[in-house]
């Protein structure tokens, strides 16, 4: 028997390989995990045939196991395809999985998973849904029970200014760095659709700004074509709106800011022809 260990930044791996066997213990720990449990069965081309998932509020165990013979039990009692046993909290909704096909084989599509119109009272009240809540091996269902009668409260966008000239970004990390902006100011509500008055109240949400390139360029923030190099278009909040259209400074610096953080993450370099 031998043991491994690896550790990095909120992250600890451990692993115990014998002979014709494998254990393996990952921890996870974060500002903010979905509690629940996973079990999930592979095949014969699985590391590990079985991975246990448990986690709670901000860690999270990941327990792999292999043994002789293992891989091809867990093929045939999937029939060929990996499994999901799981139960999840998470975005307000409880999620499960039921003996589910977790890499498109016959189990990932339903007979619902079509847009429709839901046909019991009160659900099918002027709107449709993708896929049913009970829907055989996958699904989920509302813990607000407002949310299960008469939907979620969605954002809803509203101009409120769109600015007929445009405004330059200056970023200056290298000659020419400087881009054509065209802003439009939108007032962001969050409301019910459906349902009685009181469900369908309008609360306030602030302001955003939404910009684009005048040049449908965009602004480059990463040395890869294949995932593309360049942010086109985007949107910040802005704190508050006075007569002086201070709100068009705010939002410049701030698209300025998420551009600067998005080149450091991206270690972007800009092109040798570019550089003085």
């Amino acid at each position: 028997m031998h043991f491994f260990k690896g550790h990095q930044k909120r992250y600890r791996r451990y692993f115990l390989h014998g002979k014709n066997s494998r254990f393996s213990l990952e921890v996870s720990y974060r500002h903010k995990v979905s509690s629940g449990f996973r079990l999930h069965f592979g095949d014969r081309g699985s590391e590990t045939p079985i991975v246990i998932m448990v986690s709670f509020y901000w860690i999270a165990f990941f327990i792999g196991m292999s043994w002789p013979g293992l891989s091809r039990f867990c093929e045939w009692l999937g029939r060929g395809h990996h499994r999901n046993l799981s139960l999840t909290v998470h975005g307000g909704k409880i999620w499960w999985e039921l003996w589910y096909d977790d890499q498109d084989g016959n189990d990932s599509y339903h007979k619902c998973d079509s847009w429709r119109r839901p046909k019991l009272h009160p659900w099918r009240w002027g709107r449709r849904k993708h896929r049913g809540w009970m829907c055989l091996r996958q699904g989920n269902f509302d813990l607000n029970p407002l949310d299960a009668l008469w939907d979620s409260r969605y954002y809803h966008y509203v101009d409120f200014f769109v600015l007929n000239n445009q405004r330059p970004l200056y970023i200056n990390q290298f000659p020419d760095d400087h881009y054509d902006l065209e802003l439009k100011l939108r007032k962001v509500l969050r409301y019910r659709e459906h349902g009685p008055k009181w469900v369908r109240h309008k609360s306030d949400e602030g302001f955003m700004v939404e910009w684009r390139t005048s040049d449908g360029e965009g602004i480059p923030v990463l040395n890869d074509e294949w995932k593309g190099d360049n942010v086109i278009s985007s949107s910040v909040a802005v704190a508050q709106i006075d007569p002086d259209d201070h709100w068009q400074n705010e939002a410049l610096d701030k698209i300025k800011a998420k551009i600067l953080k998005y080149r450091e993450r991206y270690n972007y370099r800009p092109p040798r022809h570019l550089l003085p």
